[in-house]
């Protein structure tokens, strides 16, 4: 101090070390990021796999019962159409009940017993474009696993439904009840039962009322 009791400035010179501050501490790395190992990259691509493989299974199970689905409608469908026209022939068989004209065969075989020879044959009255309606017969038997429907008058065979193991036909009506021999002239309706390929069974009963 000098005698005025004035103090003397004194010159500091300060180094400032950054380091030293707390939370300052540059001595240590900062953390790196952490890429996959390829380990783990190997499971998600694993599991990338496995997930695609379900969704592809979902979607062909979709597709397959889609086609089944159509499949199953179109068949169904085809066999309505059929048995639409073999009941429009019984009827138009039934009409000629009063004329005296009406004839009707059958033979049905067991389905059990593998025969596919089961055939039914009647006489209808078709127009033709002819000024009358003349009288055909139509024949209606299973072959090799196909039903058909012949005019053999006119040969023409048409090919109705494939696949088939069989047909039986057994015909029904009050009549019978009382005698199972009943001529097909008191016939009221005849059932029909087809059998596919699959095991599948079809059961209609047809009207044969005029």
């Amino acid at each position: 101090m000098t005698r005025n009791g004035a103090r003397d400035a004194v010159d500091v010179d300060v180094d400032v070390d950054v380091g030293s501050y707390p939370g300052l501490d540059t001595s240590m790395p900062l953390p790196l990021q952490r890429g996959l190992t390829l380990v783990e990259l190997l499971i998600a691509v694993l599991l990338s796999a496995i997930l695609a493989v379900i969704a592809w299974r979902g979607l062909d199970h979709v597709a397959r019962s889609s086609q089944q689905l159509v499949a199953s409608t179109d068949r169904s469908q085809r066999l309505n159409q059929v048995m639409s026209q073999l009941e429009l022939d019984l009827m138009e068989a039934a009409q000629l009940r009063q004329s005296g004209q009406f004839a009707l065969q059958m033979m049905s075989f067991p389905i059990a017993e593998g025969a596919e020879s089961s055939w039914l044959l009647l006489q209808r009255a078709m127009s033709e474009q002819l000024p009358a309606r003349a009288l055909r017969w139509v024949r209606w038997e299973v072959r090799d696993g196909v039903l058909t429907r012949s005019l053999s008058e006119l040969g023409q065979s048409q090919a109705l439904l494939s696949g088939l193991r069989g047909m039986e036909l057994r015909p029904i009506g009050l009549a019978l009840a009382q005698d199972p021999r009943s001529p097909p002239e008191r016939w009221s309706g005849l059932e029909v039962l087809i059998v596919m390929q699959n095991g599948q069974r079809l059961r209609r009963v047809l009207s044969m009322r005029d």
